[in-house]
């Protein structure tokens, strides 16, 4: 089972630990209430990690400016 992490495109709220294979992609906020549908959960979307800021500096060895951040998008 692979939990996930979406955040409201309505009210920007984090939902943590989904499991969307089991309601087919959807999901009810625990903020604003509306039920969200979560496209490509089946296979057929694409895997992205999420780190905190902390692994981000493990990771890069600095804290990138706001600017370096958005470069790399």
């Amino acid at each position: 089972m692979k939990l996930h992490n979406e955040i409201c495109p309505h009210c920007k709220k984090l939902n943590s630990n989904l499991n969307l294979e089991e309601t087919e992609g959807s999901y009810e906020c625990i903020g604003c209430g509306k039920v969200i549908k979560v496209e490509g959960i089946g296979g057929r979307g694409t895997w992205m990690p999420v780190y905190s800021p902390e692994e981000l500096v493990r990771k890069l060895g600095k804290a990138p400016s706001f600017a370096e951040a958005m470069a790399k998008q």
